[in-house]
């Protein structure tokens, strides 16, 4: 199930940045690390979903999480993890698709991430979804990709939608 975050949530969303994105992060940043508060901070950006898991036992827990800020008219991934055991079933994709109908909804025309180089396997998970590479951030180790989220003709609330006035390189 897919659901927002409540603050309970917290600290096995931190659990999953230490276990699945930490390591990544310190190819580029050796050292780095991060606490309960930090994460809060940066996770109450913005909006927060959650891929809740039931266990064989009954009870439940944060399988996988997505952290999203809408900027603008853009919507930025800012944090994307799910715990190695349920990886490669569907949960990501889950995330994504529910985060970008949300922003779709919001009057988001296009979705931005950093990706870390030293990740192929997060990169062809994106691919896969229609992000394309726009540059490599070489302070950060990391390539921006990006997605439209709104094409000509879509239909959505509030002002049409005009090609010009949203590059797709931002």
């Amino acid at each position: 199930m897919i659901r927002k975050r409540v603050p309970e949530d917290d600290k096995e969303i931190l659990g999953l940045v230490r276990k699945e994105l930490l390591p990544f992060v310190h190819y580029s940043f050796p050292g780095v690390t991060t606490d309960l508060n930090e994460i809060r901070a940066r996770i109450n950006r913005g909006r927060v979903y959650i891929a809740e898991m039931t266990t064989p036992s009954g009870k439940t827990r944060v399988g996988g999480f997505l952290a999203t800020v809408k900027v603008d008219s853009a919507l930025w991934v800012d944090m994307l993890a799910v715990s190695k055991e349920l990886q490669g079933k569907g949960w990501g994709s889950a995330l994504m698709e529910k985060a970008e109908a949300d922003a779709r909804a919001g009057g988001c025309v296009i979705s931005n991430l950093f990706v870390d180089a030293v990740n192929p396997k997060a990169q062809l998970f994106y691919a896969k979804r229609g992000y394309v590479p726009i540059r490599y951030a070489e302070e950060v180790g990391c390539y921006h990709l990006n997605k439209v989220l709104r094409k000509p003709g879509d239909q959505y609330p509030g002002q049409p939608y005009n090609p010009f006035q949203h590059s797709a390189i931002i």
